[in-house]
């Protein structure tokens, strides 16, 4: 009886022990090499020219500095007056519009509607900073999907330009405006954000002829950008994104603003080491499928946060490497849809999110 009872132990023992090396070890049981943060960033790009298995990397790479990371507690708690913030924003955006109504269509949220003669805008405001403006013609607006096109900031050509309402605009100048308007104009609406960056921007056209610009800009929390990756899933785990998307129907004329999934910081844990970049890709060496082979089209380092429950309120943001392995075809959801592989910059931990499938790959 002993025995068997001793035989018991051992196996659940080891079954705990297998289980807390897939999903709850630290770096240093997976043998990985710390740094600094400032450190890892400045010497990620040494990783260029290294051959590692299963992936194959760009030619290049940027890392955006940091300073001091941390592991952010966030939650969706109360961190503005809704209905102010709503009529700020509708100030700013269209001046002098006559208020018209309000509806709340739950307790976090409002939406307040505005009047200008015929012309008419919206804003939906909710508590934790997400917020939606819209001009009514945006919103009745029809788009010919087909003729969408995306680039990427630092990366692709912006010099090329489109008639929006009969001006040319070129791709360039919408980004600069963009991260300007958002730097001087919006900056009381974002409470987290220490500075906002275009990302992507998007070409959509219209049934009418005309050319709308989407530009994709991402958060800056305390100095390191959030990932704007992700969506929600019902009954699924899913990265959360951050992002913000300005949206052009002229030159220098914006008719839609999207911030979405915003939060209230509750607390922050600073973090002293984080795994370095070429000790990261060697741990996905040994991670990814053998004869896999992933065709890495950037690198970031990111605040990133992994949902397990999409009810849930309260979630940590931590600092990830994140390769985009894939790039999808902008819609009228995603600006730059990717699927990406995730490894903590603390444990290793490692997972791999589809925005055009919307779930976990692994």
């Amino acid at each position: 009886m002993n025995n068997r009872i001793s035989v018991i132990t051992i196996f659940i023992v080891s079954l705990f022990t297998v289980i807390s090396l897939c999903t709850g070890c630290d770096s240093s049981e997976k043998d990985l090499e710390l740094t600094v943060p400032k450190e890892a960033a400045e010497k990620a790009e040494n990783v260029i020219g290294t051959e590692y298995e299963n992936l194959t990397l760009p030619d290049s790479i940027h890392i955006e500095p940091v300073g001091e990371l941390y592991i952010i507690r966030s939650d969706y708690s109360k961190n503005c007056d809704k209905s102010v913030q709503a009529d700020s924003l509708a100030k700013l955006m269209v001046p002098g519009w006559k208020y018209i109504s309000s509806e709340e269509q739950d307790p976090g949220s409002i939406t307040k509607r505005y009047e200008n003669g015929e012309k008419e805008a919206s804003v939906w405001y909710h508590d934790d900073s997400t917020f939606v403006f819209g001009r009514t013609e945006h919103s009745n607006s029809e788009t010919l999907d087909i003729s969408c096109r995306k680039y990427v900031v630092g990366r692709d050509d912006l010099s090329e330009s489109y008639v929006l309402n009969g001006e040319q605009y070129s791709l360039d100048e919408a980004v600069k405006y963009a991260e300007k308007y958002a730097s001087e104009k919006l900056m009381p609406f974002l409470p987290n954000d220490s500075e906002v960056k275009a990302e992507a921007v998007s070409v959509w056209a219209m049934e009418n002829g005309n050319y709308w610009f989407n530009v994709l800009l991402k958060h800056y929390m305390l100095g390191c950008p959030v990932s704007t990756v992700g969506s929600a899933v019902m009954g699924e785990p899913y990265m959360r994104p951050e992002e913000l998307i300005i949206t052009f129907d002229g030159k220098e004329d914006i008719c839609h603003i999207r911030n979405n999934y915003y939060s209230t910081i509750v607390e922050k844990t600073k973090v002293e080491k984080i795994i370095t970049l070429d000790s990261a890709l060697r741990h996905l060496e040994k991670v990814l499928a053998p004869g896999s082979n992933y065709n890495v089209c950037n690198i970031s380092l990111e605040y990133c946060a992994r949902f397990e429950d999409i009810n849930a309120t309260e979630f940590e943001y931590r600092p990830m490497w994140t390769l985009t392995v894939t790039e999808g075809t902008s819609n009228t959801v995603k600006v730059y849809p990717r699927e990406v592989i995730y490894v903590d910059a603390i444990n290793g931990d490692v997972c791999c999110f589809s925005e055009m499938e919307s779930k976990m790959i692994f």
